[in-house]
């Protein structure tokens, strides 16, 4: 639990549609999509839990070493277009929420009025920009790996927030530009009974693309509180979180092969929940046809220890493929191997003690079952369709 909580970083507002083939019901003015994944998981270590990137329950290893919870998720998204100027996007994702349930929950709910061709508005609940992948992370079909770099994505893992941006796209010579500044909220369940919120969230972001190659610039602050508003808090809180994020990452794909980094930092000050992290990965692949092999190093280092429970650093190396079988149809498979430094849970899901702690109070500290520092392997197996 304590992973998840101080997981929790920035919260931003974008919005983009998904790369999934439509299938038109009213070509006038709706167009719907969906996309879906069906995975399983099995991790090596048996007194911890990988759950993936966000605020999962389950997982593979102590609560089964096969899990099928943590990538299974099916969606469905409706884009309507009103007039040349006015469109509505509605996505609607069932996947494993924090309570271990599947109950849908609605991703995307936003306006966009498109004021001149290169300046538009959006307004209600959007896709964060923050990542290279951030509006497909969720759609297994569109991204090259079976699931987006936990090491980097996990900083943060809440995908959609509340709010307006403001996009204006323009070109520079060859380059063209992509710049967003954004401002809202989010609320977001991160366990049973316990909420993680954010206000004043405020971005700027920078997507360049030359050709094949594209880039992202990403900057974010926010004031982050966790399970209420009003300070003091049960969680000791007096004042919000100050919470930075950045972003640098770079992707290049000619269609033979694609090679692509990012890297991240997030900060929260806050003597609870503070954060002071970074994270990098670089992943490469070659198309051998219908044939993708890729390999991903990624790397996720704490600049300052844990309060409470142990380290989140961790280094994975990871080899997969993904064979397009059929149209809209891809089948992907993985290895990871995790490198964990002594005193480090790495990203794994620790089970938790409640524990008297002077001058703290009580606290949540990790399970004597568990010895930190040990290194685990996963292996991934996914369908993923889009319709």
């Amino acid at each position: 639990m304590l992973r998840k909580l101080t997981a929790l970083g920035v919260v931003g507002l974008a919005a983009h549609t998904t790369n999934v083939q439509a299938l038109d019901f009213d070509s006038s003015v709706f167009t719907v999509n969906g996309f879906g994944t069906l995975g399983a998981v099995y991790s090596s270590e048996d007194n911890a839990t990988y759950s993936g990137p966000g605020f999962n329950l389950r997982g593979a290893g102590a609560n089964d070493r096969l899990s099928t919870d943590v990538d299974s998720r099916l969606g469905l998204q409706v884009l309507g277009k009103f007039t040349d100027k006015l469109t509505a996007t509605v996505q609607v994702i069932s996947e494993q929420n924090y309570d271990g349930k599947y109950a849908p929950h609605v991703e995307w709910a936003n306006l966009k009025y498109e004021i001149t061709p290169e300046f538009s508005v959006r307004v209600g609940r959007t896709a964060m920009p923050s990542f290279m992948f951030s509006d497909s992370r969720k759609v297994g079909y569109a991204i090259p790996w079976v699931r987006a770099p936990h090491e980097v994505y996990d900083l943060l893992p809440i995908t959609n927030s509340d709010g307006v941006d403001l996009t204006y796209k323009f070109q520079t010579g060859s380059v063209e530009h992509t710049l967003q500044a954004i401002y809202g909220e989010n609320v977001a369940d991160i366990a049973p009974g316990m909420q993680g919120k954010a206000k004043h969230v405020w971005g700027i972001f920078d997507t360049i693309a030359i050709g094949d190659f594209s880039a992202k610039l990403t900057y974010q602050e926010q004031k982050l509180y966790f399970g209420s508003y009003k300070l003091p808090n049960l969680f000791g809180q007096t004042e919000a979180a100050d919470t930075s994020f950045m972003v640098i990452g770079a992707h290049y794909d000619p269609g033979q092969f694609f090679i692509g980094a990012e890297w991240a930092h997030v900060k929260i000050e806050d003597p609870i929940f503070f954060r002071d992290t970074s994270a990098w990965y670089v992943s490469g692949g070659y198309r051998f046809g219908n044939l993708t092999p890729y390999v991903t190093v990624a790397e996720q280092k704490p600049k300052d220890p844990p309060m409470f429970g142990y380290s989140l650093e961790q280094r994975s190396y990871a080899i997969g493929a993904r064979w397009d079988f059929m149209s809209k149809f891809n089948l992907k498979a993985e290895y990871q191997y995790a490198d964990l430094p002594a005193n480090s849970q790495g990203q794994l899901d620790v089970a938790q003690i409640i524990v008297d702690v002077p001058p703290f109070g009580p606290v949540p500290l990790p399970s004597p079952d568990y010895k930190p520092g040990e290194n685990y392997n996963l292996i991934s197996i996914q369908i993923n369709f889009v319709f």
